[in-house]
């Protein structure tokens, strides 16, 4: 790169106005090059390692990063993504953002032919944040022994397991993030109980035989285990009473989940569970958790669940403090119109499919709420509904729904009908 290339990015770096921002791009800065980033996974680095200041909820953390997106957006340094959620860096920003983080001891490790090595430099350089963005990384050295290193972020692209000694974690007690991705365990590293200052842990697309080790770490706030193949979520979770957020998106194999986990974790924020878990009991004392359970969640201000059988819904299994919702409420959607649904950019959406009974809906207190709150309202495959805003309102109408999608519900004939109450 030319050098007056470089001193013009790095003079718009130099400018940012705040430290946070100049925190931001260089966190940016740790992903591969031309990889898209994800905003969800900037705000849960953020928030784990401490970047923001008289923040207090992850609502107001949210805003802050889309503050700080938009300020480095304005100096030219972020571009807008392909989708809603994500950022893109151009290539030659990347490079100048790659050697500002190292200037911090934060280091971006691409794909090397001998990892080990440059690991080995990189150690010696005392670094306070590593990122392995590796394809096809297959071993590990057996200690990380990184005294002072707060965020540790694994992305993998390959096959097969990777080997993870359990001594890895041996000598990183002050890491605050850590991140692996695409990782198949046999077990987890018994070193990670280690990490008794790990606020986020992330194991997305992850084959995960056990997690009960996580219940150790109980600084924990943020535990992402997206898309991973978890088949229990087990009583050790509840021990991770701080916990703030739990992302169980995509957990296809999620069966089981200990009564009275979820009531557990009293300051939890947000709960993903689109695509998962749907086994729930009506009542407590049953061998899953139980819809009584959300009730106690008393800060939640954020829910993605599936619920197979409406007639378990209590009236009150959701706070009037929800502000983002995804709840889908009946059968299972085929996988084209669920891909589409997942595209959908609604703070709240409800999706009812396969329901003989839809006025079941309108004598839930609960659930009345949500649907005058809906913005985006899918209705699949119903059954014996005519006349949609007759039969799922009671007077007051659906002042902020944006967008009605209507898939195979055959015996509608009005959506708004003329109809005398």
């Amino acid at each position: 790169m030319e050098k007056n290339v470089y001193l013009s990015i790095k003079l718009s770096y130099d400018f940012l106005r705040s430290e946070e921002a100049k925190s931001m791009f260089r966190l940016c800065g740790l992903y591969s090059e031309g990889h898209a980033i994800p905003v969800p996974y900037l705000l849960r680095y953020g928030v784990g390692w401490g970047l923001f200041e008289n923040v207090y909820t992850l609502e107001e953390a949210r805003s802050r990063v889309h503050r700080l997106i938009d300020n480095l957006k304005s100096s030219c340094l972020l571009l807008d993504g392909d989708a809603e959620d994500e950022v893109k860096m151009h290539d030659i920003i990347h490079v100048v953002a790659v050697s500002v983080a190292a200037e911090t001891r934060m280091f971006n490790i691409p794909n090397v032919a001998d990892l080990e090595k440059k690991m080995e430099e990189t150690i010696r350089k005392d670094p306070i944040a590593i990122s392995l963005p590796q394809r096809n990384i297959q071993e590990l050295p057996e200690r990380l022994q990184c005294p002072n290193l707060q965020l540790f972020l694994l992305f993998r692209q390959g096959y097969g397991p990777v080997q993870i000694s359990d001594l890895f974690f041996e000598g990183t007690e002050e890491l605050k993030v850590l991140s692996l991705i695409g990782i198949h365990f046999s077990s987890l590293p018994s070193s990670l109980g280690r990490l008794i200052n790990l606020q986020t842990l992330c194991l997305d697309w992850c084959q995960l035989e056990d997690v009960a080790a996580i219940g150790q770490l109980k600084k924990l706030e943020i535990l992402n285990l997206a898309d991973s193949n978890i088949e229990q979520l087990p009583l050790e979770i509840g021990q991770l009473t701080g916990l703030r957020l739990l992302d169980l998106t995509n957990c296809w194999s999620l069966q089981v989940i200990a009564p009275n986990v979820i009531s557990k974790l009293s300051r939890l924020e947000e709960l993903y569970m689109d695509n998962s878990f749907s086994g729930w009991e009506k009542v407590e004392g049953g061998s899953n958790a139980s819809l009584v359970e959300l009730k106690r969640l008393t800060k939640l201000t954020t829910l993605e669940i599936e619920v197979r059988d409406a007639e378990i819904l209590l009236p009150d299994f959701v706070s009037v403090e929800l502000q983002r919702y995804r709840i889908r409420i009946g059968d299972k959607l085929e996988y084209e119109i669920d891909q589409l649904l997942v595209k959908s950019e609604a703070l709240r959406l409800m999706m009812l499919k396969g329901l003989e009974k839809v006025s079941i809906l309108q004598e839930n207190d609960g659930t009345k709420m949500l649907l005058q709150r809906t913005e985006d309202l899918w209705l699949v495959k119903l059954e014996g509904v005519q006349n949609v805003v007759h039969e799922l309102d009671d007077g007051e109408g659906f002042p902020r729904l944006k967008h009605l999608h209507v898939e195979s519900c055959y015996e509608i004939v009005h959506i708004v009908g003329s109809v005398r109450r």
